[in-house]
């Protein structure tokens, strides 16, 4: 990964026209969690959540006792029955996915019943309680009143407690604390604390086939069914036992659960590896049959694990390099093989305070033997949005974030509704023309999505050259979705995507609305796309999350103003191992401007942001079109790379960036000298 800041800039000239004036705002994509970790090529993970573990294979099974979930209240339900039963009955789906419409239930709260009826512009977020190091953190540590006032006006948030996990003493203590808090008066009404525990009635060995049971909420489904399987560790030493908080890999190694299969609960002997595991580095006692004890940082988690597999390690145990109070779990991101790999060992991870202690032992000659099991944790944060609908909530707080302000990350996906509400809203307006560029059913029906090493383009049809003349504003409407439908098959990286379009003229109408485009930029049927150099717009996607913007993008009014079939190509890096469905569509309208956009300049692109950046990007000259009342300047600034220097400068140090003009006449008309630095 280079060390770039890429850079587009355009100057846009208006003339004036009129039309009917439509009415609309734009919307500004905030990232709920967007911090970046502070390590090399270590995929971002959530401290909290447990979602990103392989959770494929699971069906309906027989009965179950109907007390189950009582706490989480209870809905119409035919467990068991056939689907077209349960679809005339208006029942959901007893395996529920995200975006699954919920219907109205009822919770035992501390102040009697409450229905939970989202929806509307209502949201809800419920949030339960284990006895995970990291969850205790949230419930006893963090900011209550920063919580308080980052929580929007019309969101709910229902705490709870899974059963064995001391429910009623935990959430008693939070609503204590709480209640204490300054800010708590004005959002009480929102809160609402139950105190009854929530049965999950899964084990390790049932799971991801737990059946659920007559009368869960939907909710409860989800909490069940999009729970996982972590490590279980207990450290003996001197003949006393300790278990050990840890968290397990994404889905690129072998499961917990596969390993306890083939080989049972067993021991293994701790070995010190002595550094970070690297490539290069050698351990400083033997580990062959034993579990590696390796350090955090520098490399990635796949580096480490295939290192000490070829040292012999029967598994590896990775502890966290700095205290960051608790545990995360392990990703995987290209350019390592995640998808296929021969590694087959497991590995977990500590904290920091618990590796420090295991080295202190070892250095005092003190035998220790790691059991390694598994255990099943069920999802800790499930959200219903404004339109009633199931979802999975973000990461809580990320890892190396602020762990003082955890419950502040909860109210922050609330924010995330209500900005996808004001978006949704805009998108809708009555007085704009859709033109779509990219749907998902038609991805599916290819199976072609946007991935690494080979874009998608789009065929899109416009109104006449007459009718695109009226129009004074293009916003672009972009969402990339999980490929599966869930967290958990989205890219864990922030990566750039652009969308170009393409100067030449459109396709003839025999050619399909989309397709894949190789890496050299040459689609499969040996179309040329070096044409395809005006950018439109750009994306910076979520870690693990799908993503959805609406942007102006009147800047390549201009490009696509001659109406009929336009050529469109998104692309991402061509080392992206990321896959995305995507859904994109622009949006026309005439908003009243003073002007509309007749002409579109390329003027600067970007390059290795160091001492010569601004030597690279020399002043250019250009000549404004005849009759131009205004000229803008749009620009796209990105800036990416890690671990080139020691600042990472290119993504986390402040700049400005400036754009300086002179105009000046000549003999054939206006012209502008424009300047671009840092």
């Amino acid at each position: 990964m280079q060390r770039l800041v890429a850079l587009a800039a355009a100057l846009l000239a208006l003339a004036s026209a009129g039309s009917v004036r439509a009415e609309g705002r734009t919307g500004v994509p905030r990232s709920a969690v967007q911090l970046r970790e502070q390590r090399l090529r270590e995929v971002h993970r959530p401290m909290l959540t447990s979602r990103y573990l392989a959770r494929l294979g699971r069906r309906p099974g027989g009965d179950a006792d109907p007390a189950r979930g009582a706490a989480f209240g209870a809905q119409p339900s035919l467990v068991g029955t056939s689907k077209l039963k349960r679809m005339k009955a208006g029942l959901p789906d007893p395996e529920p996915r995200p975006y699954a419409p919920v219907p109205a239930f009822t919770i035992r709260t501390t102040r009697g019943e409450h229905t939970v009826a989202a929806g509307k512009g209502a949201s809800y977020l419920f949030v339960l309680y284990s006895k995970e190091d990291s969850m205790q953190t949230l419930w006893y540590n963090s900011s209550a009143t920063a919580f308080f006032r980052a929580l929007p006006p019309r969101a709910h948030v229902v705490f709870a407690a899974t059963d064995g996990a001391g429910s009623q003493g935990a959430v008693q203590a939070l609503r204590a604390r709480m209640e204490g808090a300054r800010g708590f008066d004005a959002v009480q009404h929102r809160l609402h604390f139950v105190e009854e525990p929530v049965t999950l009635h899964c084990t390790a060995q049932e799971y991801p086939k737990c059946p659920p049971a007559p009368g869960q909420s939907v909710v409860h489904q989800a909490v069940v069914s999009w729970g996982s399987i972590q490590p279980s560790l207990t450290v003996t030493a001197d003949g006393v036992a300790e278990e050990l908080d840890a968290s397990g890999a994404t889905g690129w190694l072998p499961s917990i659960t596969d390993v306890i299969k083939n080989k049972g609960a067993h021991s293994l002997e701790l070995a010190v590896w002595g550094g970070e595991a690297c490539d290069g580095s050698a351990p400083t006692e033997a580990v062959a049959g034993k579990m590696a004890l390796v350090e955090r940082g520098t490399c990635g988690f796949y580096t480490k694990v295939a290192n000490a597999m070829k040292a012999g390690a029967a598994a590896v145990l990775v502890t966290d390099a700095e205290d960051s109070g608790g545990t995360t779990e392990m990703g995987c991101g290209a350019p390592d093989p995640c998808d296929e790999n021969d590694l087959s060992i497991p590995a977990a991870m500590i904290s920091y305070a618990q590796g420090q202690k295991l080295q202190r032992q070892l250095a005092n000659g003190v035998a220790l033997a790691v059991k390694l099991d598994a255990r099943y944790e069920g999802e800790h944060f499930i959200g219903i949005d404004h339109h009633g609908k199931l979802r999975e909530v973000g990461q809580v707080p990320p890892s190396g974030g602020d762990a003082s302000l955890a419950l502040a990350f909860v109210a922050l996906e609330a924010q995330y509704y209500e900005y996808e509400r004001d978006l949704d809203e805009e998108a809708a307006h009555k007085d704009q023309l859709e033109v779509t560029l990219l749907h998902g059913a038609d991805q599916d029906e290819a199976n072609t999505y946007l991935g690494g090493g080979r874009g998608i383009y789009a065929n899109a049809v416009f109104p006449s050259e007459e009718v695109m003349a009226k129009f004074d504003t293009m916003k672009l409407l972009m969402q990339l979705e999980c490929k599966c439908g869930m967290d958990k098959c989205c890219g864990e990286w922030d990566y750039v995507v652009h969308l170009h379009v393409c100067s030449e003229p459109g396709m003839t109408p025999a050619r399909p609305a989309m397709g894949a485009v190789g890496s050299n930029g040459v689609e499969k049927q040996g179309y040329s796309y070096s044409s395809c150099n005006i950018e439109v717009g750009r994306w910076v996607t979520a870690y693990g999350r799908p993503g959805k913007w609406l942007t102006d993008a009147s800047a390549a009014l201009p490009v696509v103003r001659r109406g009929g079939r336009q050529h469109f190509v998104l692309s991402q890096p061509a080392w992206s191992a990321q896959k995305y469905r995507v859904v994109s569509k622009l949006l026309l309208s005439n908003t009243g401007k003073r002007g509309v956009p007749v002409a579109s300049l390329p003027l600067f692109t970007g390059g290795a942001f160091d001492a010569n950046y601004n030597k690279e990007h020399v002043a250019k000259e250009f000549d404004i079109p005849y009759r131009t009342m205004r000229a803008e300047i749009h620009s796209f600034i990105t800036g990416h790379g890690w671990g080139k220097d020691a600042e990472n400068c290119a993504e986390f140090c402040e700049t400005e960036h400036r754009f300086s003009v002179r105009v000046g006449m000549d003999v054939e008309g206006a012209w502008l000298r424009l300047v671009f630095g840092v």
